[in-house]
């Protein structure tokens, strides 16, 4: 398995003069989002227009600050891509710690976050095969060959998170090179399977309006990740379910 990408989302009320706090977001975010952008956004614009945009110090990290929301999208290359709890985990804890210290300098209680995971499995034949066999019963249309395949469900856990999970065959060719004026094209692959793996607080949130995350609630987000991503995947490419 290789993970990808990571998008972690923070909400929380709006806050209407969050432009005037540029110094505060360099002090908070510098060491490790050296490249800070304050953009010239009307205090009146829509709450989800960017008001600040931090780049990490080799890029694979972006920031986004709106009025209501700070967004960190994390990509992951090769050296992390496979190592989920070594690297990859670790690597974002340390970069959501400095979003709940500027929780904590603002005094902000944010309403509730969520982590979206997105993955890439590999198996032995195709993707879109594998992915029928093991979890459609029935096709629409019961006479012709299915092509692409995308199924989701969504689950409760514990009363508070939602667990949103996703399958869907991934289709690539791969080009090689033969000399310096031709490309071979190679026969199109199918055999990896594109996982998004989408956990949130919100079911509590939107329940209790005295309910707001912590970094607590973030922490038991990633233990589901945990689950998932460290073992459970290859229970569910087996055997077609998983537990957490």
């Amino acid at each position: 398995m290789s993970v990808l990408y990571s998008t972690a989302t923070f909400i929380f009320g709006n806050i209407s003069d969050i432009s005037s706090k540029s110094t505060l977001v360099s002090d908070v975010f510098s060491c490790e989002f050296p490249e800070i952008s304050s953009l010239n956004t009307p205090k009146d614009a829509p709450v989800e227009i960017p008001r600040f945009v931090l780049f990490s110090h080799h890029k694979f990290s972006t920031i986004v600050i709106t009025s209501n929301m700070i967004q960190l999208s994390t990509r992951f290359d090769n050296n992390f891509s496979e190592d989920w709890i070594g690297r990859c985990k670790p690597y974002l804890e340390k970069k959501v710690n400095l979003i709940f210290n500027f929780f904590k300098v603002l005094n902000i209680n944010p309403k509730y976050c969520g982590l979206t995971v997105n993955s890439l499995l590999t198996v032995d034949d195709s993707s879109v095969t594998k992915i029928e066999s093991l979890f459609l019963k029935k096709k629409f249309i019961s006479n012709l060959n299915l092509y692409d395949v995308l199924i989701k469900q969504s689950f409760e856990f514990e009363d508070k998170y939602f667990i949103n999970l996703q399958l869907q065959n991934q289709r690539y060719q791969q080009n090689q090179i033969t000399n310096l004026e031709s490309i071979q094209i190679l026969p199109e692959m199918n055999n990896k399977i594109g996982i998004t793996l989408d956990m949130n607080d919100r079911k509590i949130a939107n329940r209790s309006r005295a309910y707001f995350t912590t970094k607590d609630s973030f922490e038991k987000i990633l233990i589901i990740a945990d689950d998932v991503l460290k073992s459970g995947l290859d229970n569910l490419i087996s055997k077609g379910e998983i537990q957490c």
